[in-house]
């Protein structure tokens, strides 16, 4: 799981680093899945983003989607580091990677047509501010790709806060719902012999005006 705004250290060392690209470049399909659902909303003139985006699998999986501007921000320095390292080796001169928090970096409004959020609702202070974030962030008519598996146990969210669908956080008279799968599986690695396995809930919205 990402983090946009606790526990900063825990992210930025070694055993992590290894655990996360592990989860993001292992052998598990979770990431082609992702991509699959979200392939008939962009083209070759999308701009997207991914909020905690760790080693950048999913900028990668938009820029292999043909995006022109993918883009990717998180806090960790660590993990924007390796995902810099991966697009100096891979020569993927489109994509950029940004370390900073989505509440502070400056991106002007209306900035995207697709913004993803990939296990991440569960991982901040307050997710429908986070939502509200995205939504400030997006064009008109845009996409937002929303998934998360609900892992609130070591969550930073108050208990109040928690929401057991997602469809919770987009008011209908924003959001008009695409697309919804569920049991998505993702594989994390929580120890050198041991990996956890979340089922995955995905959501594809998009701003009615």
């Amino acid at each position: 799981m990402r983090i946009l705004s606790f526990f900063k250290p825990r992210y930025e060392t070694a055993r992590m680093l290894a655990y996360y690209q592990q989860a993001q470049y292992g052998h598990q399909d979770f990431y082609e899945k992702i991509s699959i659902a979200i392939k008939p909303y962009v083209s070759g003139s999308t701009r997207a983003l991914d909020v905690g985006c760790a080693m950048g699998r999913m900028v990668f999986e938009f820029a292999k989607l043909g995006v022109v501007e993918p883009y990717g921000i998180d806090r960790s320095k660590a993990f924007i580091e390796r995902a810099n390292q991966i697009k100096n080796e891979r020569g993927q001169t489109s994509v950029k990677f940004i370390q900073g928090d989505i509440f502070k970096y400056h991106f002007a409004h209306h900035s995207f047509d697709v913004v993803s959020c990939i296990n991440v609702i569960d991982r901040v202070a307050n997710p429908s501010l986070l939502v509200e974030k995205i939504f400030r962030l997006t064009k008109p008519r845009g996409v937002i790709l929303l998934v998360d598996p609900y892992d609130w146990e070591f969550s930073p969210t108050p208990k109040k806060l928690h929401v057991s669908d997602m469809k919770d956080l987009l008011p209908p008279s924003q959001w008009s719902i695409e697309k919804e799968m569920r049991d998505i599986q993702f594989v994390m690695p929580i120890s050198p012999k041991q990996h956890r396995t979340y089922l995955c809930h995905l959501i594809i919205g998009r701003i009615r005006t």
